[in-house]
């Protein structure tokens, strides 16, 4: 049995509204262990939230939306490697005897 590669991605879209045509236009999209896994983290924490809301309001939409978090979070310890919970340092070279960042437009 061959085995599946695949790659999980974020993408920032712009979704004009009024303007005729609705359609997602994609701004940028990124693969970055981190920056997925923060923004799965995100999304788990704002669903969250919706299952407190409608807990005061219809137990049975909130045993519901309860369920949608608990699947979003297999859906993504599956998806994303541990090695991402942590963020990555951001290193530059820094050459004897200086100190500080480099100058704007300078070598890093």
């Amino acid at each position: 049995m061959a085995s599946v590669e695949a790659q999980l991605e974020v993408q920032l879209v712009y979704r004009p509204h009024g303007f005729g045509a609705e359609a997602a236009i994609p701004i940028g999209t990124t693969a970055d262990e981190y920056l997925v896994k923060t923004l799965g983290n995100l999304i788990v924490r704002r669903a969250e939230e919706e299952v407190r809301f409608w807990e005061g309001i219809d137990s049975g939409v909130a045993a519901l939306k309860k369920l949608e978090v608990e699947r979003l979070g297999r859906i993504l310890a599956f998806l994303l490697p541990e090695s991402a919970t942590e963020p990555r340092p951001e290193l530059r070279l820094v050459k004897p005897g200086t100190s500080g960042p480099p100058p704007p437009g300078g070598p890093t």
